[in-house]
This record gives C-alpha cells, sequence and structure tokens, in this order.
C-alpha cells in the first residue's frame, strides 16, 4: 500500500458510525488490556488511521493528555506505516529510527512499538499495537498473541458496523427533517468554531476562559446529534442506490 492510498476514498469512507463512537467498547477495552498484561507493556491501542489523525477506538495505559483527546495527529504516529504497507510493525528503540517521527519519543517517552493491521471490509483502517516506554525486543509470543487478538478485534469492528446499519433503519426517515436539523446545527457551528479560534489567538481573563469554555462546550451537545442525522442520511442513500 503506498502514502498515497492512505487517502483513497475507499478507505475513508469506512470511518464512520459507530467505528467512531467516543464511548469506551468493553469488548474492545477488555481485548487492549489483555494486550498490554500479555506483553507486559504499559500501553495498548486500537488506532485508527483517518485523514488526519489517528483515533484511539480503545486504548490501556495512555497518558492523562491523549487519554482525554482520544486521537494524535497522523502524521505523528506509528501505525500510519502499518496501514501505508499493510504488514506488522516492529521498533526496538524509536529514539534509534530516523525515519519514523519523533513526536511521541519527545513528548511521551514512547520508545518500542509492536503494531498489527485492522483489516476490515477489504481496508485496511488501523492498527492494533502495544508500545513501552522502554526499548525492548519483542517475543514470537507477543507477535502470535497481538496477531490473534486482532483477529478478534476486526470481529468487533464489524459488528459495530452492523449494529449502525441496523440502528439507522429501525425507524422511518424523514429525510427533509434529518437536512434541516443538520443545516441548523451547521450554522451554530459557526460561532463556536469562531471562539474556539479566539482562544487559540490570545490568552483570556479566567472570566473569559469560563465562558469560552461554556460556548465550546455547546460543540460537545451538537456534533453527536449531527453525526447520528448524517449516517441516518447516508444509509438511507446507500439503500436507495442498491435497488
Amino acid at each position: 500500500m503506498t502514502k498515497r492510498e492512505l487517502d483513497n476514498e475507499a478507505r475513508l469512507s469506512s470511518f464512520r458510525g459507530l467505528l467512531l463512537s467516543n464511548e469506551p467498547d468493553e469488548i474492545l477495552q477488555s481485548i487492549v488490556r489483555e494486550c498490554a498484561e500479555s506483553a507486559g507493556a504499559p500501553i495498548a491501542l486500537v488506532s485508527l488511521v483517518m485523514g488526519s489523525t489517528q483515533f484511539f477506538r480503545a486504548q490501556h495505559g495512555l497518558p492523562p493528555n491523549l487519554e482525554v483527546a482520544q486521537a494524535t495527529s497522523r502524521c505523528d504516529s506509528f501505525c500510519q506505516f502499518v496501514v501505508q504497507n499493510d504488514a506488522p510493525l516492529e521498533v526496538e528503540d524509536a529514539e534509534l529510527r530516523s525515519d519514523l517521527p519523533q513526536r511521541l519519543v519527545q513528548e511521551f517517552s514512547v520508545r518500542a512499538y509492536l503494531g498489527v493491521p485492522l483489516r476490515v471490509g477489504g481496508e485496511v483502517l488501523g492498527s492494533l499495537c502495544i508500545l513501552d516506554g522502554a526499548p525492548r525486543t519483542f517475543s514470537e509470543t507477543d507477535r502470535e498473541g497481538l496477531q490473534s487478538r486482532a483477529s478478534a478485534v476486526v470481529k468487533r469492528l464489524l459488528e459495530l458496523r452492523d449494529a449502525e446499519i441496523q440502528d439507522a433503519t429501525a425507524e422511518p426517515l424523514n429525510m427533509a427533517s434529518e437536512l434541516a436539523v443538520i443545516d441548523r446545527a451547521l450554522f451554530e457551528l459557526g460561532p463556536i468554531f469562531r471562539v474556539a479560534e479566539s482562544v487559540v489567538a490570545k490568552n483570556l481573563s479566567p472570566e473569559e476562559a469560563i465562558q469560552a469554555l461554556g460556548v465550546l462546550s455547546e460543540l460537545g451537545l451538537l456534533l453527536p446529534d449531527l453525526q447520528t442525522r448524517v449516517r441516518r442520511l447516508r444509509i438511507a442513500a446507500e439503500s436507495e442506490a442498491e435497488k
């Protein structure tokens, strides 16, 4: 797989619905915990490599700030190379690898990495990986254990995808009403993003910061509903196209 193909439409269109839910999934969480414990590694992730970010669909042991963000820039990730090459990646000491991005090494002390591809519906969407803060050599048991659990992760991601389709088609869809809600929500997002820009652009007083956070919290309320409605419309359109 070439780097250009990381951004092909078929692969990126696979990121949808419950695959991108921020709610922890008990099955995926259990798998990453088992991966970390089995390999004696502090961190394990189900990482979905998207257009500009890698999204942690499940995680064990992340630093607090990454746990809250649930994502990093794709260009900073090691998982991008697993997806790009459709092959496992093993790194004994990232500090010695000039071909790898160094932000995770410098800011989060990541030194060792082992990741295997997650192929969902014919597309490699991400990686199941373990990370360590110290250089290490991974064993064949580590490799085999990760590969075996990757199959369980793929099975669960497929279940989430199928559940999305069932949920979206469970009740009648009024397309005009859905589009009206989406249009209104997109209009409301404009001032919210302008507030976000002002937070980045200047230092705010405590009172301004509290006010800005209140406005930004509205974004968190709008997005889940907006994503649900867009998902329902997309599935309805796909069903019509198949007829």
